[in-house]
């Protein structure tokens, strides 16, 4: 599996995680979200639109949503052996979440 999928998993994880603390309704339709290399380097290593697909179907501003799933990926990422997954450091952009990789 390369990183790309791990890191989807990962954020689908936490959309779940986001679903079980009803912050986000479950019957979001998800099949739309991607991680990608961007285009521009300045955009991170990956990136991913999860943010803006899933902000507008549940009614909360993209950049705050982003947020919940920075925590709870640092967290998670706190606790797996995939330490080089995600850097500490996250930066929201308005279309999508920017990821450096260790």
């Amino acid at each position: 599996m390369d990183i790309t999928n791990i890191l989807k998993d990962k954020i689908m994880l936490a959309v779940e995680k986001l679903e079980n603390q009803s912050v986000l309704p479950k019957d979001l339709k998800k099949d739309s979200i991607t991680v990608e290399k961007p285009k521009d380097e300045s955009f991170g290593e990956l990136s991913t639109n999860v943010s803006m697909v899933l902000a507008k179907q549940a009614n909360i501003k993209p950049r705050n949503l982003a947020g919940y799933l920075i925590k709870i990926l640092k967290k998670d990422n706190a606790k797996s052996l995939q330490k080089r997954i995600l850097k500490q450091e996250h930066k929201i952009y308005p279309k999508a979440l920017k990821m450096i990789l260790n």
